[in-house]
């Protein structure tokens, strides 16, 4: 009984908005596929590393750690772009 009043209610609520004329809330087609276009690419990033890859930095790590420094955070590409002007 509460999902069907649920309903009724989104139900009535999109049809107040389209007699009025509002924007429907939520996400555009071009927010969405530029959401799964985001998504995609950080499962792209996050895939398992080779054994050398994983070694290279486990040493990486232990040298940073023997020289007493903190290790450099990996910085995305947005983050190395110019801020806009």
């Amino acid at each position: 009984m509460k999902g069907m009043l649920a309903a009724l209610w989104t139900l009535l609520t999109q049809f107040f908005l389209a007699l009025i004329g509002q924007p429907v809330p939520g996400q555009s087609r071009s927010e969405r596929a530029r959401n799964l276009r985001q998504t995609q690419r950080a499962q792209a990033e996050t895939q398992p590393a080779g054994a050398r890859s994983a070694l290279r930095a486990v040493l990486r790590e232990g040298f940073y750690a023997l020289i007493g420094q903190p290790a450099p955070e990996a910085r995305s590409a947005a983050s190395r772009r110019k801020p806009r002007s």
